[in-house]
């Protein structure tokens, strides 16, 4: 079953015919789309970006974008009401030799 949610207060009017949309609610109804496109990772994808993580090739700027990707995901958990979290220690790599 879909669920759907409501976007905003703004109600389409019609017109001479036309439906006419107020710019407010197409501006909500992107600001949801983006957020939601954005945020919600499907598996697949996080097994890649743990793959990035795993490869000793990974630069570091590949390291930096998954882990803001993650962060994103995390966001998007807890707007969904999931209890959500991420630890990201501080490492030197490759760890250096004693």
């Amino acid at each position: 079953m879909t669920v759907y949610r409501q976007i905003g207060t703004a109600k389409p009017v019609r017109e001479n015919g036309l439906l006419k949309v107020p710019p407010e609610a197409l501006r909500d109804l992107a600001f949801e789309a983006f957020s939601d496109v954005s945020r919600f990772l499907r598996s697949s994808h996080l097994a890649q970006l743990r793959a990035v993580f795993d490869s000793p090739d990974s630069s570091p700027n590949e390291r930096f974008v998954a882990g803001e990707l993650l962060k994103n995901a995390v966001i998007a958990a807890r707007e969904a009401g999931i209890r959500a979290g991420m630890i990201r220690p501080i490492t030197l790599w490759p760890f250096p030799a004693a």
